[in-house]
């Protein structure tokens, strides 16, 4: 009963009644925004980057700035056109560049996806996943 009486008792206070209904009003959003945006589940395979210069490749989890453990130049990740199956070091363009518009920079970053043997827009990165296999040598 004492529990009862002192929580009547909180509530006799107009001032504490509405921190109290302000507080479960801002529970109840919190609540509704972590209900319908739940955080992103990444399902990333492993990352390739190569390095444009020796050609040394390594794999990553996280896409971070690398250089080279060989030549000490910088690493980008490795793309492949599906047109013409040519694989190359893809680095995300420069933001810090001022563009004239919003679709000026979006075409700059369409053409820095294009493939730069054949010209064509339909690449994509190379992962652990989509990396083929390599053909075990035969034993005759």
């Amino acid at each position: 009963m004492e529990i009862i009486s002192g929580i009547v008792g909180f509530f006799n206070s107009p001032a504490r009644r509405r921190i109290s209904v302000i507080l479960l009003l801002a529970a109840g959003i919190v609540i509704a925004i972590m209900v319908n945006y739940p955080s992103p589940v990444v399902h990333d395979s492993p990352r390739i980057v190569v390095c444009d210069n020796c050609g040394y490749r390594q794999q990553l989890r996280v896409a971070e700035k690398l250089n080279c453990p060989k030549c000490h130049k910088g690493m980008g990740c490795l793309w492949k056109c599906m047109i013409c199956r040519y694989e190359y070091e893809h680095r995300p363009p420069k933001t810090k560049v001022s563009y004239d518009s919003v679709e000026a920079f979006r075409l700059a970053k369409i053409d820095s996806y294009r493939c730069p043997n054949c010209d064509s827009v339909e690449t994509f990165p190379m992962t652990t996943l989509n990396m083929p296999e390599k053909n075990p040598a035969s034993s005759k």
